[in-house]
């Protein structure tokens, strides 16, 4: 509650500009606004509103609307006469506008393309303090304050000079003694905007000036970037659209060198036809002219439906999970699980003295084996050994390794083992209609739990589809005609996929001798990965374009979600940073499309069902 009404009440700073207070306020007025912040000079009071519409398709621009209004109320007049409302934009309103509009559109972010309107209005004008600076400065803090992307702060002021002093903000009457009228609009790194006229003034009183309307600015903004961090939204990033990776460097390559000659030429049909011709050969370059016959792709599946051998043998891996193990007064069996010591000689020499690296073919104590059972990952002679054997026995095991051993030491050489048992556990699974373990499955009768159990494999095949269909889609996409493909893209793949490799070999303990080895055939295995996951990528994206395949919030939070899961994150604090990584989260959007773009496929396409007696279609 008290969180709730601290968003609710008004806040607000004041700023000392040129020995004059302006006073900004949020979250009095138009709070359903995305952004809404009430400026104040003196008696001067403006009110500006930021609004944030839905991302436009097909639109490779800023779609910002800029009003700023002035009502006779405002100066506490009305109209008389025959006319009593009022009319279309005055012409000093439309100027402000645009001096609004200027300095503004350049702050968005890159790839920011909703409809966007920004209404400035003024309320009370005191007939004394000017609005037009005033105007700037509220639609700035109400984008700055907004969820809406906006870079940083901006903010303006009017400069007038007056018996050779400059003085910031001036009245409307200090004007009239003024040589000066200068409107400065920038951030607080650089100026953005300069209009107004002068009497005369040298260039550096107009230098000067400027540097003395950027040092007000730097004030105003710096408090407002300071106030955004108080009371500021969180920007909403979700919908930026970007370039992909490289893009532009792939055009100028193409391009640079030939659009330099052209542009020279002096007749302009030729120069026309020279353009047109560099146009042409770019799209050819990059563009996939045809998308693959996709809606034909003939797909085959396996059958989802279920056995009663498939339910049995679930069953009885369930069984075997929650199994006990007893310990046994008797010789071990095929099965059982031995508590077991050992070591091993080679030649009258200890094999942990030659193999001090890997313990399982040396000397291991209190190891568990299960009696019969070679894995392959240990020495299978051991396991073969221990059956026949009871707690205390001894006994001696010979291992003969294969000559393509993979443990060179080991290759082709008989090891002679001391074996020592401890311990004999029998493993017991637990009857189907034990009560006890129908409770640790939280299940209440056999019944339900084969009707579970055949729910899980009918969903697990249905799993398994779908990567099969994903893998022959792809596969299929890959299988057509190749078209010329970006080389800058291409480059940049094979390298993400190439360190990707090298850094799982480290992670994995190959050593640095052996990774240089492989280098080479690494490098040349990337390279076609690379040129495959680009061509996929192009043909994906033209699909995903002509099927109208897009991405919704939910689809980019569920995969946010699954990523931070998978990296063992905190969902929200994942999230949060990676809405602030403009890079990731286009990546992040790229490949939910194409994943979507996936599914549209398998959808369209026709499907194989593969069993035992045949195959059918539909």
């Amino acid at each position: 509650m008290d969180t709730k009404q601290q968003k609710l009440e008004a806040q607000s700073i004041t700023i000392s500009v040129g020995g004059k207070e302006i006073t900004f306020e949020t979250g009095k007025v138009a709070r359903q606004a995305n952004g809404s912040v009430m400026v104040r000079s003196g008696d001067t009071m403006l009110l500006a509103t930021a609004c944030m519409g839905a991302a436009l398709d097909e639109v490779d621009f800023l779609p910002l609307r800029v009003d700023y209004q002035e009502k006779f109320s405002s100066a506490g007049k009305t109209l008389g006469g025959f006319i009593k409302r009022e009319g279309k934009p005055s012409e000093k309103e439309i100027l402000t506008c645009r001096l609004i509009d200027r300095p503004i559109r350049p702050m968005f972010e890159n790839g920011y393309y909703n409809d966007t309107q920004l209404i400035t209005k003024v309320l009370s004008y005191d007939g004394v303090n000017q609005t037009e600076p005033l105007a700037i400065c509220a639609a700035s803090a109400a984008l700055v304050l907004s969820e809406i992307p906006f870079i940083k702060p901006i903010a303006a002021v009017r400069v007038g000079m007056i018996e050779g002093n400059f003085v910031i903000n001036p009245t409307l009457e200090e004007m009239d003694s003024s040589v000066l009228d200068l409107v400065l609009a920038g951030t607080e790194d650089a100026i953005l905007m300069i209009e107004g006229y002068c009497d005369f003034l040298s260039e550096d009183q107009i230098m000067d000036s400027i540097e003395e309307g950027h040092q007000a600015i730097k004030v105003i903004c710096q408090k407002l970037a300071e106030w955004q961090q108080v009371v500021g939204k969180e920007k909403n990033r979700e919908d930026l659209r970007f370039l992909p990776e490289g893009l532009i460097d792939e055009v100028n390559s193409i391009m640079e060198a030939p659009l330099q000659d052209a542009i020279r030429i002096i007749e302009k049909q030729v120069r026309e036809e020279s353009l047109s011709e560099i146009r042409q050969k770019v799209k050819d370059t990059l563009l996939v002219e045809e998308n693959p016959k996709y809606k034909e792709f003939e797909l085959t599946i396996e059958p989802t439906e279920v056995s009663e051998d498939e339910v049995t043998k679930e069953l009885d891996a369930i069984r075997e999970q929650r199994a006990s193990f007893d310990v046994v007064e008797r010789a071990s069996e095929k099965g059982d699980y031995v508590k077991c010591s050992y070591e091993g000689s080679l030649d009258g020499k200890a094999v942990s003295e030659i193999l001090p690296d890997k313990p399982m073919y040396g000397k291991q104590a209190n190891t568990w084996e299960e009696a019969g059972n070679q894995t392959g990952m240990g020495v299978d002679a051991i396991a073969d050994g221990v059956i026949g054997m009871s707690a205390g026995d001894k006994k001696e095991v010979k291992a003969d390794f294969a000559k393509d051993f993979e443990v060179e030491a080991l290759a082709g050489k008989s090891v002679t083992y001391q074996l020592e048992v401890h311990e004999v556990r029998e493993k017991k699974a637990p009857a189907l209609e034990d009560e006890e373990f129908l409770k640790s499955l939280k299940i209440e009768s056999v019944d339900e739990l084969k009707e579970k159990v055949t729910e899980q494999i009918k969903y697990r095949k249905d799993q398994e589809n779908v990567n099969l269909k994903r893998k022959q889609i792809t596969q299929n996409i890959l299988d057509t005609e190749d078209f010329p493909l970006p080389q800058q893209a291409v480059e940049e793949e094979s390298k993400a996929i190439f360190q990707n490799r090298i850094q799982q070999a480290t992670r994995q303990g190959v050593k640095a001798d052996e990774i240089e080895k492989n280098r080479d055939e690494w490098w040349k295995e990337s390279q076609t990965q690379g040129q495959a996951r680009v061509k996929l990528t192009l043909v994906l994206s033209k699909i995903a374009e002509e099927e109208k395949v897009s991405v919704e919030k939910e689809d980019l939070a569920q995969a946010a979600t699954r990523e931070a899961m998978m990296r063992r994150e905190d969902p929200t604090k994942f999230i949060k940073e990676l809405t602030q990584d403009r890079a990731r989260l286009n990546r992040l959007r790229e490949d939910i499309i194409y994943d979507k773009t996936l599914i549209k496929i398998a959808e369209l396409s026709k499907e194989r069902i593969c069993d035992i007696e045949g195959e059918h279609t539909h």
